[in-house]
């Protein structure tokens, strides 16, 4: 915006300009409110100046972030092993996942070196994984459960993984398949 109009140079001219004081007492009544709205955008002006310096300024340290933001909160997740999630469904189980156990099993069998592939965990940057990795059947469980019409709520919930987590276990599986 402005800065590809003004040099280098005259950025501090229009700084001042912005910021530039006035005695709003000795001018005429009905031009005070006038000079107090001008001066309140040429704060606002600042601002807004301020925040693009900025952001010009530190522009260069977000390439440099790699892995999760600092300062950011760990949601703590338990994940739960397959087999106790069928147990405590119960007789609900087959519904919700619309296949048996054992058929869930044996097509992890069959999916297993495909899912290694696509699901492969590779040594972080910065930070660790602090609820640990996701077990491949685990993964594979939640995207079962998700084609099966499951709410991705739920599937968070029951499995003890994040919403992303549920939506790239379902296109990992897609793509292992």
């Amino acid at each position: 915006f402005f800065f590809a109009r003004h040099p280098e140079s005259d950025v501090r001219n229009l700084l001042y300009y912005i910021i530039m004081p006035f005695d709003a007492s000795r001018q005429p009544r009905h031009l005070r409110a006038l000079l107090k709205r001008q001066q309140r955008r040429r704060q606002e002006r600042l601002m807004v100046t301020a925040c693009v310096l900025d952001i010009l300024e530190n522009n260069n340290d977000c390439e440099e972030v790699i892995g999760r933001v600092i300062g950011s909160k760990n949601v703590p997740r338990i994940r739960k092993s397959v087999d106790d999630m069928w147990s405590e469904l119960g007789s609900c189980a087959r519904r919700a996942y619309r296949m048996r156990l054992h058929t869930l099993k044996r097509l992890h069998s069959i999916l297993e070196p495909f899912l290694k592939e696509e699901f492969d965990v590779k040594d972080r940057d910065r930070g660790k994984t602090p609820n640990g990795d996701i077990p491949n059947i685990l993964r594979l469980s939640a995207a079962v459960r998700f084609f099966a019409g499951g709410s991705i709520y739920d599937i968070m919930l029951s499995h003890g993984i994040g919403k992303q987590s549920v939506y790239n276990s379902a296109y990992g599986v897609v793509d292992a398949v």
